[in-house]
């Protein structure tokens, strides 16, 4: 369905279109590999994205730019220890119905993700770049509902 079709308050109706766009500003024109200054400004802008998408909502969307470092065994044939530091997360929760914990953390929840990043050679719009656009057109929409969903998302 074309986005010009669609009445801006509508929150039950997937626009391709909309996607398209998210996803046009999600890939940028050059790969983004992780470590990568190119990777640092993209995530920035997908932060800034769930950020705008957050305030035209009618139900709370908390984002946040998660760091992580750690480490875990990996028990193959030649086990192994994975490492890993620095990486960051994009994070938005729209809030459903079982909300926050009197602790911070979350109630029942759904967790939905894609990844980013891209290989050096390519800008990755089919690895996973049109899920992450179509999460983005996805919370767009459902946080434009008049009422709360069930499970936070």
């Amino acid at each position: 369905i074309k986005e010009w079709h669609i009445h801006k308050t509508d929150a039950n109706t997937f626009s391709e279109v909309s996607a398209r766009k998210y996803l046009k500003e999600i890939l940028g024109n050059e790969p983004r590999v992780s470590g990568t200054h190119y990777h640092l400004l993209k995530t920035q802008d997908l932060l800034e994205l769930v950020d705008r998408i957050a305030r035209f909502a009618n139900q709370p969307v908390h984002t946040d730019w998660q760091y992580v470092d750690g480490d875990y065994w990996l028990a193959f044939s030649s086990p192994h220890v994975n490492a890993y530091q620095n990486l960051s997360n994009i994070i938005a929760v729209l809030e459903g119905e079982s909300g926050f914990n009197p602790d911070g953390t979350t109630g029942t929840s759904i967790l939905v993700n894609c990844h980013y990043d891209s290989v050096p050679f390519a800008i990755g719009a089919s690895d996973n770049g049109v899920f992450c656009a179509v999460m983005a057109e996805t919370l767009s929409k459902l946080s434009r509902r008049k009422y709360k969903l069930k499970h936070n998302i």
